[in-house]
């Protein structure tokens, strides 16, 4: 089944980003923040990787602190990027933003916000994580993997566990990555995609026309050029 998906990605085309080393950022100042993701970061880079996506809405969900936040730049936008990141950490969006979402019935078991209160700006913000799709849920006889380094390698990869396995063997500097990945064609319910070991963030053709409708500034959406993303 083909469908439409769109990586979105902090945009440096807007007027604002012109000669700026980054597009604009939010730093995250709260020390709750900073202590969890350092935690998890360490934590997470072996064994517990494997199932980051079934303690991602736990680990998410404990935060009960008001979220503080700078700017990088002066010049507030409906999407800022933010640091420090982690994994499934999206940005910070504007009311007009989570409107969007909203309105579109964007579900709960696609991403989670919470508001932020930034310096020098009485606007309302939403520091906003994606939920990953479990690794699990890939068809991997009909995904494709190949190296990072050497797009022209292939892999048969037939479990996560086993994907897992090759990344950890310190013997193997092989580093295989989604060249394709089919899924079953429930997904296509969400507006938002992030699968486990994907770096991107894919968002439905509705919701990016509907952010270009609405004159969304910050964002930026390219059709896939590398993961080809399926359903059947």
């Amino acid at each position: 089944m083909k469908r439409n998906y769109y990586i979105a990605e902090a945009s440096w085309a807007d007027k604002l980003v012109k000669n700026r080393a980054h597009p604009q950022w939010v730093h995250i100042l709260n020390k709750e923040y900073r202590e969890t993701m350092n935690k998890h970061n360490s934590w997470l880079s072996k064994s517990v990787e494997r199932n980051f996506p079934q303690i991602q809405f736990y680990l998410y969900e404990s935060f009960f602190c008001q979220f503080k936040g700078k700017m990088d730049y002066k010049g507030e936008q409906d999407y800022m990027d933010v640091w420090p990141t982690y994994r499934g950490v999206f940005g910070v969006i504007n009311n007009k933003f989570k409107n969007i979402l909203d309105d579109l019935h964007v579900s709960s078991k696609e991403y989670v916000a919470y508001p932020i209160s930034i310096e020098n700006t009485a606007s309302s913000y939403y520091f906003m994580f994606v939920y990953h799709i479990p690794m699990e849920e890939m068809i991997f006889n009909q995904s494709i993997f190949c190296d990072k380094f050497d797009h022209g390698k292939e892999y048969l990869i037939e479990s996560k566990d086993q994907f897992y396995n090759i990344l950890q063997n310190e013997e193997d500097r092989s580093r295989p990555i989604p060249k394709r990945i089919v899924l079953d064609k429930r997904f296509t319910e969400r507006h938002i995609i992030q699968i486990q070991s994907c770096p991107y963030v894919f968002f439905s053709e509705e919701l990016v026309n509907q952010l270009k409708t609405n004159d969304i500034v910050g964002l930026e959406y390219n059709l896939p050029t590398f993961t080809e993303l399926l359903f059947v």
